[in-house]
């Protein structure tokens, strides 16, 4: 839709794109905490599962409950434990036994296969995981996530990047469509 504009991706945790766009070496950023910018959309909503290794214990309940997994071995990534303040209900997450802190989701869900504890992430990260060791329940009652797109600048360029992108999250299905 716009040929003369290139975007170019740059993945860094949480603090180094807040960084990155206060420090203007990046237009565009996704956050979950998005007071404070020029412009703010909606760009993923998310009910969270947890997954855990197949032979677990819980892995025969159809949900779990937040109270299933309390006392559970929690392996955590940064970006996900950053995000606990954009989880509907607020305090969902809060009192989990965080054992393990890690900075890529890839790193959690091989852990979660080797037995090591469980996770909690965004549906729409591991639809596409497919390892037999592992397995993913529903929370329940739910517990969503919410991530935004934010820019420092109104620019043209920037307000047309995030209704593009909105957009494309809505009909993928990764927000809802009335946001």
């Amino acid at each position: 839709q716009y040929p003369d504009i290139d975007v170019v991706l740059f993945q860094g945790t949480d603090v180094e794109i807040i960084e990155w766009l206060d420090h203007h070496m990046i237009d565009v950023g996704t956050v979950v905490h998005p007071d404070g910018y020029a412009l703010t959309v909606p760009f993923l909503e998310s009910q969270l599962s947890v997954l855990l290794p197949a032979n677990h214990q819980l892995a025969t309940k159809p949900k779990l409950t937040l109270q299933d997994i309390y006392n559970e071995k929690l392996i955590g990534t940064d970006r996900a434990i950053t995000a606990t303040e954009e989880i509907e209900p607020a305090s969902a997450l809060s009192g989990l036994n965080l054992q393990y802190q890690v900075t890529a989701t890839q790193t959690a869900i091989a852990m979660v296969a080797e037995g090591m504890g469980i996770t909690v992430l965004p549906q729409l990260l591991i639809d596409d995981v497919e390892e037999e060791r592992i397995m993913f329940k529903p929370l329940h009652p739910v517990v969503t996530m919410r991530a935004f797109l934010v820019a420092n600048l109104a620019s043209p360029i920037n307000e047309a990047f995030l209704s593009v992108a909105q957009q494309w999250t809505k009909w993928h299905g990764y927000l809802n469509a009335d946001a």
